[in-house]
């Protein structure tokens, strides 16, 4: 579902601004995390937990259908009246025939080892998602660990995001995305090396590390999103 916005910001947004963007989306993920510690220290047993945070899904589900897919009502909420009245039928019919012509072709997971830079580019995100994928989960799903009041410990780790990110999104746009992508890795990686070497009874020292771990993880996550919708092909997203 997550990369399904993402798909959305990469198509719909400007270049320009498509990184703050995407960002500011993926706040939405950090504002979540925060919002489940509420949740979960006003409802203990799990199951009703499990309840309270998936119903909403089932109402935003129902508002999805209320959603703009026409590009002219998107232009007029956003003030561009004029710009979206230039989408006239010959546009249409000629979006419409390039459509048309891509369908007639069949395309699989093949598509993505076709050629000497699909196979490249699809090794080397497969390798930046499984890193990032493994760590993250691996310490988010273990905070019992880590000696300190689970809820407090959740706020911290959703909380660091909001740092985490402005750095991320600073670096994507002065740097670039393959540089702040490595950086956001290599430290990650580091800090978890360097949380192995730690005794189980430094569990200030241990969680710091943790958490420093968490946001450069979840920076990794923001630009894995906007990097992967923007190198492969719109056929093959």
């Amino acid at each position: 579902m997550g990369q399904a916005v993402y798909m959305g910001v990469v198509e719909w947004i400007p270049t320009s601004v498509r990184t703050i963007v995407g960002t500011t989306t993926g706040y939405f993920y950090t504002v979540g995390q925060l919002i489940l510690a509420l949740i979960a220290y006003c409802i203990r047993y799990w199951r009703w937990l499990t309840l309270a945070v998936s119903l909403p899904f089932f109402v935003f589900f129902l508002i999805a259908w209320w959603f703009h897919e026409s590009s002219r009502c998107v232009a007029k909420c956003n003030g561009r009246k004029e710009e979206g009245e230039k989408i006239d039928m010959k546009r249409l019919q000629e979006t419409m025939k390039k459509e048309m012509s891509c369908s007639q072709c069949t395309h699989s997971v093949l598509d993505l080892f076709r050629t000497p830079t699909m196979r490249r580019m699809t090794i080397c995100l497969s390798a930046v998602w499984l890193s990032t994928s493994f760590a993250y989960y691996g310490i988010a799903m273990d905070l019992q660990k880590f000696g300190v009041d689970i809820y407090l410990i959740q706020v911290i780790f959703g909380a660091v995001d909001i740092p985490a990110k402005v750095v991320m999104v600073v670096s994507m746009t002065y740097i670039g995305r393959r540089i702040s992508q490595c950086g956001a890795l290599i430290i990650a990686g580091i800090t978890i090396l360097i949380n192995l070497l730690i005794p189980y009874d430094k569990q200030t020292a241990r969680t710091c590390m943790a958490v420093l771990d968490k946001g450069c993880l979840a920076a990794s996550f923001n630009c894995c999103f906007l990097y992967s919708g923007e190198l492969f092909p719109t056929i093959i997203r």
